[in-house]
């Protein structure tokens, strides 16, 4: 989370989300929803969020008023929206793996992951510290792994290569092949780069 970037989100992300029914949204994005107040609950990034949908903004667990990035905020509010009533497919993908992926992740949709690489290229303990921050759990990938829910629905793998005497540091990311039915291409780019903040600021 970022007070330093106001989110000025397009008004038509909120209306969408007015016009679901409440009940639709808990079943397809596995949310909570607090009937009393109207506001729904999802665990984001390892994080719970309560969206309030009629007053347009983002709150703790506590009530207070809280301001994402604009990656970040998109991305909640879309998955709402949009995620789909489905397991997990268990096949993990690239993003260049997904349909319209290998054209679409290139150039300015290039995940931001040098400065992170340069961070922890030669760190192991620290990226996995970093992960665990934002709620993710060890895994066998790589020289080091840890898988986060970004949302209930969604599953990111990141992967650590570290550097060595040949090849430079690597980070690289696996989701989950259902997570285009969940979100579009632009939203799942700035939903990484939301996670790329999130570990740059845990160095």
């Amino acid at each position: 989370m970022s007070d330093d970037s106001p989110c000025k989100l397009d008004a038509l992300h909120w209306q969408r989300l007015r016009g679901c029914a409440s009940k639709d949204v808990v079943v397809r994005s596995q949310c909570g929803y607090l009937a009393s107040s109207g506001y729904y609950e999802v665990d984001f990034l390892g994080s719970m969020i309560r969206i309030d949908p009629l007053q347009e903004r983002f709150l703790s667990p506590r009530g207070e008023v809280i301001d994402l990035r604009m990656e970040g905020a998109l991305a909640i509010l879309v998955y709402l929206v949009e995620a789909q009533n489905i397991p997990l497919g268990g096949r993990l993908v690239s993003a260049k793996d997904l349909k319209g992926g290998e054209m679409f992740f290139r150039g300015p949709h290039s995940f931001p992951v040098a400065s992170l690489q340069q961070a922890y290229g030669e760190d192991r303990e620290g990226f996995l510290a970093a992960g665990e921050k934002c709620g993710g759990v060890p895994g066998t990938l790589g020289d080091a792994s840890f898988q986060v829910m970004a949302f209930p629905r969604v599953p990111v793998q990141v992967l650590l290569w570290l550097t060595d005497e040949v090849f430079p540091a690597q980070i690289s990311f696996l989701f989950d092949a259902t997570i285009e039915q969940h979100l579009p291409l632009d939203v799942i780019f700035g939903l990484v780069c939301e996670l790329c903040f999130r570990l740059g600021d845990m160095r």
